[in-house]
């Protein structure tokens, strides 16, 4: 009944849903038995999840602006265009840039399984990320926290989205290192 929902396995799995262990049967049979264990899970699957209205306010075509901290590089400037994917699930957050800027495309949803925002970022460096908020959104402020490999290199990273108001937000990445958060870079998103 439930082996034709692939997508929501691999968004369970992706966003690193609990799992009973391994008992003989294959990946499918396990989401079967758990969508039939949990009906109220298994009617959520497929369709966008409550929580995501609160980021609708995202959709659309933002001025984005870029800047490192700790260097004297100036400001990368280019667009971000958001979308709903499949039916609002997830939104598409694809940011561009001129030149030889990196460019990514990140996936923002909440996973009814894990009951957590995910965010998920691909970038033209072949980087693939994903990491989860353990709260929600919280005084206009969603943070994410988890490991990442940039460029072959393991890093424990934050990102705190800030909504600014209906037509602009931020976006700030930290590193733990030496035993504390230290700012990294920032976006800064203006409705256009």
């Amino acid at each position: 009944m439930y082996r034709g929902t692939i997508a929501a396995a691999l968004m369970a799995a992706l966003a690193g849903c609990a799992m009973p262990a391994a008992t003989g049967r294959d990946i499918y049979a396990r989401i079967e038995a758990r969508l039939t264990a949990d009906p109220a899970l298994a009617a959520s699957v497929g369709k966008p999840a409550a929580q995501m209205s609160d980021v609708d306010w995202m959709v659309g075509r933002w001025e984005v602006s870029s800047a490192r901290e700790e260097t004297e590089k100036p400001e990368d400037k280019g667009i971000s265009e958001v979308t709903r994917l499949f039916g609002g699930v997830w939104l598409e957050i694809r940011d561009t840039y001129p030149g030889n800027s990196v460019q990514d495309v990140s996936y923002l949803g909440f996973n009814p399984a894990t009951r957590q925002w995910t965010s998920l970022g691909l970038d033209s460096y072949g980087n693939a990320n994903i990491i989860s908020a353990a709260t929600g959104w919280n005084e206009g402020r969603l943070v994410f926290e988890g490991d990442f490999v940039v460029i072959g290199m393991k890093t424990r990273l934050r990102q705190i989205m800030t909504r600014r108001g209906p037509d602009a937000y931020s976006v700030e990445n930290f590193e733990w290192v030496a035993g504390k958060w230290r700012l990294l870079d920032h976006y800064n998103y203006r409705r256009l």
